[in-house]
């Protein structure tokens, strides 16, 4: 189930951060277009060097409500899951419970590094914290340098955060850049 559920967040990391953050059209969602704002004001306040020159950048953390809309997503995903489950083998109550949980947990656990490693690639490079040393984190600081340094529309790529498979998967992944210009 962790495993399913990791490709699955991959994937919906993946179509989010690229069909709703990088989206062009406006949306009749005022929280849809709330957040494609937010992530476009990021993307034009970072500098070069991945400092950021607008200290109220919203796209720094995850809030609360991001946190409840991963919920809703991770248990409107469950519900197939456990259809498809239950088809093979009956399962119980208590199981389903028990997946609502590792859920929750998976939630909190994609927050909480992407706060942390976010904010250390743009603002702290911290020695201090664990999560600096760690090989996760390079690959996270060198994967979202590249999508900052990407510019242009046809050339977005790395979208991935937390879960790298969908990059790799949907062919979005870049390892090169030749841009020296910041993708203001």
């Amino acid at each position: 189930f962790i495993i399913i559920l990791y490709f699955y967040a991959s994937i919906i990391e993946w179509y989010w951060h690229k069909y709703i953050l990088h989206s062009k059209k406006p949306f009749n969602n005022k929280y849809l277009e709330k957040q494609r704002t937010i992530h476009t004001n990021h993307h034009k306040y970072t500098e070069h060097d991945m400092s950021i020159n607008n200290k109220d950048d919203e796209a720094l953390f995850f809030d609360i409500y991001n946190y409840i809309i991963f919920n809703i997503i991770g248990i409107v995903i469950l519900i197939p899951y456990l259809f498809i489950i239950n088809v093979f083998n009956n399962i119980s109550y208590y199981n389903i419970i028990i997946y609502c949980i590792i859920i929750l947990i998976f939630n909190l656990l994609y927050i909480y590094l992407f706060n942390n490693m976010h904010r250390i690639s743009h603002k702290d490079k911290n020695n201090d914290n664990w999560l600096y040393n760690t090989s996760y984190y390079k690959w996270f600081e060198f994967n979202h340098t590249i999508h900052h340094l990407r510019r242009g529309d046809d050339r977005k790529s790395n979208y991935n955060f937390n879960f790298p498979f969908s990059d790799y998967f949907f062919n979005t992944l870049t390892i090169l850049t030749k841009n020296t210009v910041h993708c203001k």
